[in-house]
């Protein structure tokens, strides 16, 4: 190697060492001010300069590139500035994204603002990066030598397509996807469960089985040019050979069952919860791990003109212009999948995520990622270069990818019937006055979009004859619109139960009771008290913490704590106690505003006529639950209150529920009922051995799980459940 090469390597070197100190320097800052973080102007500013600093010499690096790739020629001026330009905004972007990330998500005390604005800019930094790295490409593409390298060999040095490695990037891409992710399923794990590290064996069970799993698809769809060649050969990965929907199988599937396994015994955890922000999140590390096939060289399209595909990076363009006639370029499918990859991650977790989740079930989320990606392999494994297309006829794949379609529809209707016969048999299946009309809507919409789908698939396969290899044609795109139209008519059975079960919905009311007491939690149950509860811990961080106050969502989050417990967490150096007082003092003032949620007063009143006692189990104080249930309109409906002073143990030890049972002389815990809005009363109810009902409303994120076994979104629908 040149010196000029040796002094690039120890510059790029030195930056990415700098960039890992950066990360910690942040991380540490959060995490040894937790008390008083008050500047937060100074660590961000030396996180910049750190961030500046970092980006030049990684600058300085990349244009050393130039004489070492033996570049004697004068450089225009535009590749001068796409390299220096795109190295170090690249290089920045990269900096500034990993400071703001451990900022913005251990910064438990910062200013709200701030921490919004520090978000955005993560989000920002993130695709700058992306976008300059490209731009820093251009720079340097026209002098690269192609094919680019594909790995190290330890014989022989930097290798390329042609030639064997001892380290291929494919694999090395294939890694960086699958930590990256497992990071990223880390911090939402946090945000349910509040705690790190707990999926650290189903990453690694899920991540070897899905190797695994992806070399037997592979080597199963070609046993033809297997069978014989002897066992050493059939797991030689490093000779190249995954089926990617294998892997994903066998990952999902072994992950999951470790998980399951290690988890059981716990029930605030749910698998299907679990499921839910994990699998998604494969995606990402597909659209990654398909890079590796951009420097081997493999699975990628037929040979078309390279002027359809003249808006790519240059690197990308010559790389796959290698090996083919000049004018024409090997479509990049790599690129294509990677980028379908990404939307679709953010269509799951974002549009059906976020935007429609009142639709959803836990684990549809989970199961949206298997249909998505059937029909992402549906549709690009016919464009494939017939080489790459496994089986004797090609269609090996494909068929494995419309399968993936047809098992994930049938396990969105699997998962829907089963909770709606479920909640139908324990009496929890609440349906209002509009159900049938939607669900009739819905059968309609579908039953007319699959039929339309069906004829026309059946219509193209009985015209066109199939193909002797996997191509695009009347009859391979008539299968996929068969196949569409058979899963949409499927999806037809959730509606239709909907629409079964909403003509003896109104029955319920009239039926004897189910149980026969009813004991509710008070704050975001009963009483909307979050903006009280919201206002009040303002207060306090305002007037002891400097006024720096955390999210909105974090504050939400106490409202169902025991208050002291709160602020001996997050005021270690005050006394509690007087802290406390101050909290109550303030409060007291502001529930004169507190309203119920809508329904409320009316289905206590239909309860307490129907024979059903009482109860009211809370942290609060007891004078101060009865001056909100007075407020609210439904103190005189209630049998007894137990407060904070009735009892030495809090949530979630189950002496409030067992200390309301004995002031109301009842003991058959089968007809006993516990409604509460927080993970914290559901583990309430499984100390005591009572029914849960989620009553999911209010601001708190909380997910559902199948253990509960009721949830209602209006209190109108308790009156179907007692």
């Amino acid at each position: 190697m040149s010196t000029s090469g040796i002094i690039a390597l120890i510059l790029v070197l030195i930056a990415l060492v700098g960039a890992i100190l950066l990360c910690v320097y942040a991380k540490r800052f959060t995490k040894t001010h937790r008390e008083n973080r008050t500047d937060w102007k100074k660590p961000l500013t030396n996180a910049g300069i750190i961030s500046v600093i970092i980006s030049l010499i990684f600058t300085a690096g990349m244009l050393c590139c130039y004489p070492a790739m033996g570049i004697v020629e004068e450089v225009s001026w535009y590749y001068w500035l796409a390299a220096i330009f795109g190295s170090f905004i690249f290089a920045l972007g990269v900096c500034v994204f990993f400071a703001t990330f451990f900022f913005h998500f251990y910064g438990k005390l910062m200013p709200i603002k701030l921490n919004q604005w520090l978000y955005r800019v993560m989000m920002i930094s993130f695709w700058v990066a992306i976008v300059f790295m490209f731009i820093m490409s251009e720079g340097y593409a026209p002098w690269l030598e192609y094919p680019l390298i594909n790995g190290i060999s330890f014989s022989s040095g930097w290798t390329t397509p042609n030639e064997s490695s001892s380290i291929a990037f494919y694999a090395i891409f294939i890694l960086i996807g699958a930590l990256y992710v497992y990071a990223l399923c880390d911090h939402h794990y946090y945000v349910h469960y509040g705690k790190h590290n707990e999926l650290d064996g189903t990453f690694i069970v899920g991540f070897i089985m899905g190797i695994v799993g992806a070399r037997v698809g592979y080597v199963v769809g070609n046993w033809q040019d297997y069978k014989g060649t002897g066992f050493s050969n059939i797991i030689a990965i490093w000779n190249g050979g995954l089926t990617v929907i294998w892997g994903v199988i066998f990952g999902i599937g072994f992950g999951a069952l470790w998980f399951w396994l290690m988890h059981r015994k716990k029930p605030e955890v749910s698998l299907l919860v679990m499921m839910d922000f994990v699998v998604p999140c494969i995606l990402l590390a597909q659209a990654i791990g398909r890079w590796g096939n951009f420097f081997n060289l493999e699975v990628y399209g037929n040979t078309v003109n390279a002027s359809y595909w003249s808006w790519l990076p240059t690197i990308v363009v010559k790389n796959m212009e290698y090996g083919v006639a000049e004018g024409m370029i090997r479509v990049p499918l790599f690129f294509v999948e990677g980028v379908v990859n990404v939307a679709g991650y953010f269509l799951i977790m974002d549009l059906f995520g976020k935007k429609l989740r009142k639709y959803l079930e836990n684990g549809d989320l989970a199961i949206s990622y298997i249909i998505f990606y059937g029909l992402v392999r549906t549709f690009m494994e016919p464009l494939r270069a017939s080489r790459y297309n496994m089986g004797s006829s090609g269609y090996w794949s494909w068929v494995w990818s419309i399968l993936f379609v047809a098992i994930g529809v049938l396990l969105i209707v699997v998962n829907h019937t089963i909770r709606i016969l479920y909640r139908r048999n324990k009496g929890t299946l609440c349906l209002n006055k509009n159900t049938f009309k939607t669900s009739f809507i819905s059968t309609l919409v579908f039953s007319i979009c699959g039929l339309v789908l069906l004829i026309t698939g059946i219509s193209l396969v009985a015209v066109y004859p199939s193909e002797a290899t996997l191509v695009y044609s009347g009859y391979t795109v008539g299968i996929i619109l068969l196949i569409l139209g058979v899963a949409l008519l499927i999806l037809d059975v959730i509606p239709i139960l909907l629409m079964c079960f909403s003509y003896n919905n109104e029955d319920a009311s009239n039926s004897v009771a189910r149980y026969n007491v009813c004991i509710f939690d008070l704050d975001g149950t009963l009483a909307n008290t979050d903006d009280l509860v919201l206002e009040s811990y303002k207060h306090l961080y305002e007037l002891h913490n400097n006024g720096i106050v955390p999210s909105d969502k974090k504050l939400y989050s106490f409202s169902g704590p025991q208050l002291r417990d709160v602020i001996k967490e997050e005021f270690p150096k005050e006394d509690t106690e007087a802290l406390a007082q101050e909290f109550y003092t303030y409060s007291e003032g502001l529930y004169d505003s507190v309203k119920a949620y809508p329904n409320t007063v009316e289905t206590i009143k239909y309860l307490h006529d129907k024979g059903v006692k009482i109860a009211i189990f809370t942290n609060k104080r007891h004078e101060l639950s009865e001056k909100c249930l007075k407020q609210i309109g439904i103190y005189d409906y209630v049998d007894t209150i137990v407060g904070y002073q009735d009892i030495t143990e809090r949530k979630p030890k189950p002496q409030g529920i067992v200390t309301c049972l004995d002031r109301l002389d009842y003991h058959d815990k089968k007809r006993v009922l516990y409604i509460g809005d927080s993970p914290q009363d559901y583990q309430t109810s499984i100390a005591a051995g009572v029914d849960f009902c989620h009553a999911n409303w209010g601001p708190r994120d909380y997910d559902q799980t199948l253990c509960h076994p009721y949830t209602i979104k209006n209190y109108k629908e308790l009156k179907n459940i007692i």
